[in-house]
């Protein structure tokens, strides 16, 4: 192992984020990462693909909160606001989601073109959905947002049926 290497890929930050605001305000919320706790028993990420076993694939620089110096240097915080999509599911199953929660795929997942493929992420979205409009007292209170960095410029390959308008097509690139 390299002994200057470090698992931080982006460095720390003392600006308050949308976490600290929360925490301050006593608005419960969590980071739910995908493979997080992988991440958490191999921080240097060594079994990363595709260059080690390829059973991590948690996404570091994905994770804002990860480099916030407030959170980071809180074990009470990191263990309270970060987690796993495993926790993720129990806590729909549950019903105990937080006030506001944020959810990243892996990199096995995620649709970008060079590592996932995109039915995989839709896959991985609509489990949550399903999950979360299937206990009513979720489905009633909850809002969900869906985000896509299609990161690979699949939206220039994509292709138009014959019965697509020119203009059409134009105006949906």
């Amino acid at each position: 192992m390299n002994p200057d290497n470090t698992p931080f890929t982006v460095p720390p930050s003392n600006v308050p984020d949308i976490g600290i605001e929360l925490s301050e305000h006593n608005i419960s919320w969590a980071y739910f990462g995908d493979q997080f706790n992988q991440y958490l028993a191999d921080p240097y990420q060594v079994n990363f693909a595709p260059s080690g076993t390829g059973k991590d694939n948690y996404c570091n620089i994905c994770n804002w909160a990860q480099y916030n110096t407030q959170i980071m240097t809180n074990k009470t915080l990191r263990t309270e606001h970060l987690h796993d999509t495993a926790d993720l599911y129990t806590a729909i199953a549950s019903g105990d989601l937080p006030a506001a929660s944020w959810v990243k795929p892996s990199g096995l997942v995620d649709g970008h073109p060079a590592s996932s493929k995109l039915n995989l992420f839709e896959g991985f979205v609509k489990k949550i959905v399903d999950g979360v409009t299937s206990n009513p007292a979720l489905e009633k209170n909850t809002a969900i947002f869906v985000t896509f960095d299609e990161g690979g410029g699949s939206y220039a390959r994509a292709m138009c049926s014959r019965s697509t308008s020119s203009a059409t097509a134009r105006a949906s690139r």
